[in-house]
């Protein structure tokens, strides 16, 4: 009879016998096998510290992009050890991509698409990219290789995980000799578009699996010592079944205090300790992510009927928030609300997110009902004069210093479902009509992408004080972690032991 018991292997570290291919219950190491050349051991698959770097290091010479830094950077991150040669960066001559055409403009650059004649057969195949399409953003101005364009190079660099839009290299563009980041092309576009085009195909499965990709790259940009700052459903890019978070150029060291007073950004996105002035952190990352939480379940943006100004700032501290989409199960409101708390303490970690997310895969009975509900919510249109691409946000800042009213801080502000007069109307129109949402007139202000905020400095007239803005909320809104979980497993599995008291 034939053996069919899986054949035994031989740790390369403790040399005790393992069924594993690569990690080893023995001596708890990862088992990536003896250099052939030196008989030293591998840090990763095909890569000898000795023998690697031995063999990378001659091909530098073949090549050069022309400026000494870029060019560091460059061999930097070729001599990272790497699972597969296909990761790692490369100088990619302009004259080898053709087809290029124009896809949308951020705060910083320019996206185009293009045919990379020349790619790799690896990144080819591995990419499942048969078509040679990549993305190329230009970052504007980069000429003289500007601070923005190395920052944004250098967090890629330091940031390169699997649902973080993979690098290809880097280029310049002989005509303006402006350098842009060749990259992975994403054939279903950003989130935005997605939502706005797309909404239907798109399940509570769909919806999880995009939270949770974001909550993974988070986690490891996090653990790295870096904060994302300009998370929002642009810089959020789907192919195929994959979500990948993508645009690092705002990307910084947690708590980095900028020596420039300008802040960019798209307002409804933006935690509200930021359009104070504090530095962006952690739980910066976490109040957008519960804004694109919220625009999962009603296809709209974020305070999409209003002008992304001053007075827009001043509610967003005040601890205004979007109205919450009637029929949104309590479940996904509740972690939603934990995570767009004025007090950004007690927002939870992307850790904390991904263990409660996690579990909600398991309740398949639930996850068809809530989808059942997701499927209902209808579009509303957004007011002109709202911005998502992030922008400088310092006039508006500073407007809102001197806007604001002394009555403002005397007032008694609900909760996070509470909404401004016009948007309780509307909920009254849903509830009387039991059919749609009330389509409000779109704003002429309308803004996508990240921009800066300062032209209204000159409407400074005095701080807004701390305790102005500190608004308690009611406990009845305070979220705990441990008990979204208890009531998402208990629900499902009564009798499983309550880990997380």
């Amino acid at each position: 009879m034939e053996n069919h018991s899986k054949k035994l292997l031989y740790c390369s570290i403790c040399w005790q016998k393992s069924r594993n291919h690569r990690y080893c219950h023995h001596c708890g190491e990862w088992d990536y096998g003896k250099c052939y050349d030196c008989g030293e051991q591998q840090i990763e698959d095909k890569w000898c510290q000795n023998c690697k770097p031995l063999e990378i290091t001659p091909t530098f010479a073949l090549w050069t992009s022309g400026n000494d830094e870029i060019d560091q950077l460059i061999q930097k991150n070729q001599l990272i050890p790497k699972h597969y040669d296909y990761n790692c960066w490369r100088w990619i001559d302009y004259d080898g991509l053709d087809n290029i055409e124009y896809l949308s403009e951020g705060g910083y650059g320019t996206v185009y698409k293009a045919v990379w004649n020349n790619m790799p057969e690896e990144i080819k195949t591995n990419y499942s990219n048969p078509s040679k399409m990549i993305a190329m953003k230009k970052l504007n101005d980069s000429q003289n290789f500007t601070k923005d364009f190395t920052n944004e190079i250098k967090a890629y660099h330091k940031n390169n995980h699997s649902y973080i839009i993979p690098i290809f290299g880097i280029t310049q563009v002989p005509m303006t000799k402006e350098y842009a980041i060749v990259m992975k092309y994403c054939d279903k576009g950003d989130l935005k578009r997605i939502m706005r085009q797309k909404y239907r195909s798109l399940n509570w499965g769909d919806k999880l699996s995009i939270i949770i990709s974001i909550i993974r790259a988070l986690i490891f940009i996090h653990k790295n010592g870096y904060v994302h700052c300009d998370i929002h459903p642009g810089n959020i890019l789907k192919n195929g079944y994959y979500t990948y978070l993508s645009d690092l150029g705002l990307c910084k060291p947690a708590n980095y205090e900028s020596k420039s007073n300008e802040i960019y950004g798209i307002i409804p996105y933006m935690a509200p300790e930021v359009l104070r002035g504090n530095p962006f952190t952690p739980a910066s990352d976490i109040y957008s992510l519960g804004m694109i939480m919220w625009e999962l379940t009603s296809r709209n943006a974020p305070f999409g009927n209003r002008s992304h100004d001053a007075h827009l700032i001043i509610d967003i501290c005040k601890g205004i928030r979007p109205l919450i989409v009637k029929g949104t199960p309590e479940i996904y409101v509740n972690l939603m609300k934990s995570c767009w708390q004025n007090d950004p303490s007690k927002r939870p970690t992307s850790e904390e997110i991904y263990d409660i997310m996690f579990k909600w895969w398991l309740i398949d009975d639930e996850n068809l009902e809530i989808d059942k509900i997701f499927k209902k919510i209808r579009n509303t249109k957004k007011n002109p004069e709202t911005y998502y691409v992030s922008r400088p946000l310092s006039k508006h800042i500073n407007a809102a210093k001197s806007d604001i009213r002394e009555g403002d801080s005397a007032i008694e502000w609900p909760d996070s479902n509470s909404v401004n007069v016009n948007e309780t109307s509307e909920e009254l129109k849903t509830n009387n009509s039991n059919s749609k949402l009330a389509i409000p007139t779109q704003h002429p202000e309308a803004y996508d992408i990240s921009k800066p905020l300062s032209k209204h400095s000159e409407l400074f007239s005095r701080d807004i004080r701390e305790d102005d803005l500190a608004i308690e909320w009611p406990d009845s809104n305070s979220v705990i972690i441990k008990e979204i979980i208890e009531e998402l497993t208990l629900r499902k599995y009564p009798s499983i032991k309550r880990h997380y008291l």
